[in-house]
């Protein structure tokens, strides 16, 4: 399917008339996207009860792209700060309607993958949020982000628990 039939089908899916710089950007992002486009969208079409922002497209695109980086080949060098996937995680703490988790967004990266539409991380931040410490040395950054939100995010769910039982 032509990046702009993708996007028409979004479009008719979900109703949402879109502006010429709206359908402009979700271009962009189907060819940028390229193969995976068409599975996410119709993924989106099927599962999504509203039209899907770019930041959850992105968050697919990353999803799939990782899903079929874990397959390839070790010998093959990577971009450490996007596994290849041209967006690179930043995770944040509970807060307004994510008070119950931490939860990351992601920012393109500078490598040439890097995904257009969205800020770059290294213009909005100027290092990286962490560090590889006690990591492995074949852990990349996003898995160090996704290692650090689960810990987290299971912290919180032992303390919601306790709390819970402490207010019976």
């Amino acid at each position: 399917m032509l990046a702009s039939e993708i996007v028409d089908r979004l479009s008719d899916a979900f109703g949402k008339r879109m502006s010429e710089g709206q359908k402009k950007i979700y271009l962009e992002w189907t060819e940028k996207a390229g193969f995976h486009a068409d599975s996410i969208i119709e993924s989106s079409i099927q599962n999504d009860s509203t039209f899907p922002a770019i930041a959850r497209l992105n968050n697919a695109l990353v999803n799939k792209k990782s899903s079929a980086n874990m397959f390839s080949d070790p010998s093959v060098k990577r971009c450490y700060y996007c596994c290849d996937t041209g967006v690179v995680p930043y995770l944040y703490e509970p807060e307004g309607k994510s008070a119950d988790r931490y939860y990351t967004r992601v920012f393109a990266c500078k490598c040439s993958n890097a995904l257009s539409g969205i800020p770059k991380y290294f213009d909005v931040f100027k290092s990286v949020q962490f560090e590889q410490g006690k990591y492995e040395s074949n852990y990349l950054y996003p898995h160090i982000i996704d290692s650090i939100k689960l810990k987290n995010n299971q912290i919180l769910g032992a303390k919601g628990k306790l709390i819970s039982e402490l207010c019976k």
